[in-house]
């Protein structure tokens, strides 16, 4: 039907969050068909429990004294009814076409298949042992394999024909039969162990079975292009046109870059983010913790990009959705984020998507290398009355345009970077760095503050040390693997303000109301000396993006005294797609015109 329904003739769902947050469940959603569940769900009429509404309210408002706080609620659930009776009509008359399922995990897996009978693997961690067993068992026609790969790669798609069409969905079904033999055959958080790993070693360097290594940046999209292939082959595949898919799905998104790499080749693609607190994914089959902290990407350094990182993924998502409920309810949402898809603009950005998108907004002005982080801050009655961003303050230069070369040539008059009392931290920065690096002050003030204690302490304990025979080497080396360890960054040597500071400080700026009752929207979950002035403020409710929130903020400083703060994980449409979901092709009124000429030329 006119204009929308062009624009979805190829469609790529991308999911990601962390483990147990519904990944798999989403997808399966998607590829099992949900025309039934999208069919009942449109069937179900708004329309009676709306006009109830409207009458409920129309007799509110004539009573002597209204009381204002129902009819607010029932206004808000007479807006929740319109909005759903909006999106139930962009998907009156669509129908779902058919998504191929992809799994992230069976990519690997494929890529690790194809390696294993390209390469000489050598000596092999007994861990893969198992697996490397199994793939020779499967004997697979590997002259074949590579030939119709080959051609995908190429584009020579009309080079592929009919029995070589069948023979590549074979053996991807063969792959799909291999992962379900591997979780036949070993443990589930082993096996959930042995596939990080494999991931983690095809992004670093290419070799599913090597973990040390050179780091090569271009083998961070190698999983990516697996499953791009499988894209470009069934949307080309030249034996039957009925066999061709145009819809795909993929699960489940660890790794950022992954997600850039189908953000930079389709404009089609849309990424959404799961969540569900801690407690109820442990609830939710076998659950690994250990897996799950290394999926956050929570303990990864600055190089280590070819490892899993979901709190990044989360990020760059185009849709947040809450799956803490029933079953029903969540295909519910999947459903409504669906309808906005195929026919953007369909409804008008919510409440908490209005404020959200200002907080990731302002988090782009932030030249903090590390992160941008951005916070609105609206009072009782839903006004901003503050907004801020991470970076130095007003008049200082942020360390994301400062560099190694300046502070070389310049003094630490005109460009402070340590005490008087000290000179050696500059000379630190021109040994350990680079002249054209950015620096975050508060990591490496940390860390020669960390480096300076523990030679101090090594000094001090040096006979205990020589007591024990530790020769002098041995005692620098434990003073290098405790200093590189002990990752202590101490947040009072930061030179920014953080996002909710800022938001807070401009109030008391420029003046104004208050903020106690109100909101503040932040688009990371607030560290402990933010949860401290959040609490003291008076605001009552936190509304945040993190899919990792557990800290100290949350668990002691935000739980304690005489008033509870709800905390709130956002959910709906992000920042990256807020536009595009929310800015319809055409006026509803041109839609509608159009829709009625097209409907009085089909009747004469």
């Amino acid at each position: 039907m006119i204009a929308h329904s062009i624009k979805h003739s190829f469609l790529i769902l991308g999911f990601t969050g962390p483990l147990r947050s519904g990944c798999t469940t989403a997808a399966k959603f998607f590829a099992d068909n949900p025309q039934d569940a999208i069919t009942r769900y449109v069937s179900a009429s708004e329309q009676a429990p709306i006009e109830d509404l409207y009458r409920e309210i129309s007799d509110l408002l004539k009573e002597s004294s209204p009381n204002k706080r129902i009819i607010k609620r029932k206004k808000h659930e007479l807006n929740e009814l319109l909005r759903r009776r909006e999106l139930k009509k962009a998907l009156s008359s669509h129908r779902v076409p058919a998504f191929h399922y992809i799994s992230m995990s069976t990519m690997l897996l494929k890529y690790t298949v194809e390696y294993s009978f390209n390469n000489r693997i050598g000596k092999l961690a007994t861990k893969y042992k198992n697996i490397v067993d199994l793939i020779r068992d499967e004997n697979f026609d590997k002259r074949q394999i590579n030939r119709i790969n080959q051609k995908i790669k190429r584009k020579r798609y009309r080079d592929i024909h009919d029995g070589e069409c069948a023979f590549y969905e074979r053996y991807l079904q063969k792959i799909d039969s291999l992962m379900t033999k591997l979780k036949e055959s070993i443990d589930p958080d082993v096996l959930g162990d042995i596939l990080q790993d494999l991931g983690d070693n095809i992004r670093k360097h290419g070799n599913p079975f090597r973990e040390e290594g050179t780091i090569n940046s271009d083998s961070v999209y190698l999983i990516a292009e697996q499953a791009n292939r499988i894209i470009k082959f069934f949307r080309n595949r030249q034996d039957a046109e009925v066999k061709r898919r145009h819809h795909f799905v993929i699960e489940c998104f660890r790794n950022p870059y992954e997600v850039e790499y189908f953000r930079y080749r389709y404009y089609e693609f849309y990424l959404l983010s799961l969540y569900a607190g801690f407690k109820i994914r442990q609830e939710r089959g076998s659950f690994s913790k250990e897996r799950d902290v290394r999926d956050s990407g929570e303990k990864n350094k600055t190089h280590e990009i070819f490892k899993q990182n979901v709190s990044r993924c989360v990020y760059l998502s185009d849709i947040a959705i809450n799956n803490e409920a029933s079953l029903d309810d969540f295909h519910e949402k999947l459903i409504k984020y669906y309808a906005l898809i195929v026919n953007p603009g369909c409804i008008t950005p919510s409440f908490y998507e209005t404020f959200m998108n200002q907080a990731y907004s302002l988090s782009l002005r932030s030249s903090c290398i590390s992160r941008q982080v951005g916070a609105v801050i609206i009072n009782k009655n839903g006004y901003v009355v503050g907004a801020g961003w991470n970076d130095a303050g007003e008049g200082q230069i942020g360390c994301g345009y400062r560099r190694v070369i300046d502070i070389k040539n310049l003094s630490d008059e005109i460009l402070p970077t340590n005490p008087v009392s000290e000179k050696s931290f500059r000379r630190y920065l021109r040994i350990e760095r680079g002249e054209e690096d950015c620096i975050c002050f508060k990591d490496e003030y940390s860390l020669y503050v960390l480096r300076k204690k523990f030679k101090a302490f090594m000094q001090k304990r040096k006979k205990a040390f020589d007591k024990f025979g530790t020769r002098e080497e041995q005692q620098k080396m434990i003073e290098e693997w405790l200093a590189e360890d002990i990752k202590v960054k101490r947040l009072e040597y930061c030179r920014a303000l953080h996002a909710e500071e800022n938001a807070l400080l401009q109030i008391s700026k420029i003046g104004g109301m208050g903020v106690k009752g109100g909101r503040i929207f932040t688009t990371s979950f607030p560290c402990e000396l933010c949860a401290k002035k959040i609490y003291q403020s008076g605001i009552k409710e936190i509304i945040y993006t993190e899919p990792y929130p557990e800290s100290i903020s949350q668990e002691v400083f935000l739980k304690d005294g005489i008033r509870k703060i709800k905390l709130t994980q956002f959910e709906g449409v992000k920042s990256h797609s807020y536009f595009r979901l929310f800015k319809a092709s055409m006026d509803k009124k041109e839609m509608q015109e159009l829709i009625r000429i097209e409907g009085t030329k089909r009747k004469t």
